[in-house]
């Protein structure tokens, strides 16, 4: 892996049809930043599952897609990003009864299933589940990422942390240590 263990996380509007284009270009960027040098370039690959990939291990990223923002975090050591635009009426209670562990319904019971705290609590789910690549499946309800009726910061031992990125959005990142985060806004 990578000596450096900051996580540089790349904002933009979703770019739609050029998105492989604008990951290639993250990548690029992260390669300059760190001064690392590989015996060719680094590209974008994808593994047997077609999860999306870097082709030197020394590189990892995750990538989010939202109401119009587009996130990608990349690092030396994995991680998970996940980026949501907090919808009203989006049958918050209906998706905790199916998706979420009993202790995390019980936490947005108790606060009327508030669209940010509901929010709050898909993207540290979503951004855990990227970290370990397992995404969303029937295991997403046996895990819970609230503690003693408050956000934990943390699911089985991985870190998350919520950022503010946009006024309307929930945005975390999920990683082994809570390392240094840099944002880099493209437009």
């Amino acid at each position: 892996m990578c000596e450096n263990d900051e996580i540089i996380i790349y904002i933009a509007a979703d770019v739609g049809a050029v998105r492989e284009q604008r990951l290639a270009d993250c990548l690029e960027d992260y390669v300059k930043r760190n001064k690392l040098v590989f015996p060719s370039p680094v590209e974008v690959v994808r593994d047997p599952s077609r999860k999306p990939r870097a082709n030197f291990k020394e590189i990892q990223f995750s990538v989010s897609h939202s109401g119009g923002i587009w996130v990608c975090g990349v690092s030396g050591r994995p991680l998970g990003v996940d980026v949501e635009q907090c919808r009203e009426n989006c049958m918050a209670e209906r998706i905790a009864r199916r998706f979420f562990h009993p202790e995390e319904y019980r936490y947005l019971e108790r606060l009327n299933f508030s669209t940010k705290a509901f929010f709050s609590l898909w993207t540290a789910k979503e951004s855990y589940v990227k970290y370990t690549g397992e995404g969303i499946s029937d295991l997403y309800s046996s895990f819970s990422s609230v503690e003693a009726g408050k956000l934990a910061g943390e699911i089985n031992g991985i870190k998350y942390r919520h950022f503010p990125i946009k006024e309307g959005y929930s945005f975390c990142v999920s990683s082994k240590a809570a390392r240094p985060v840099t944002f880099v806004s493209w437009e």
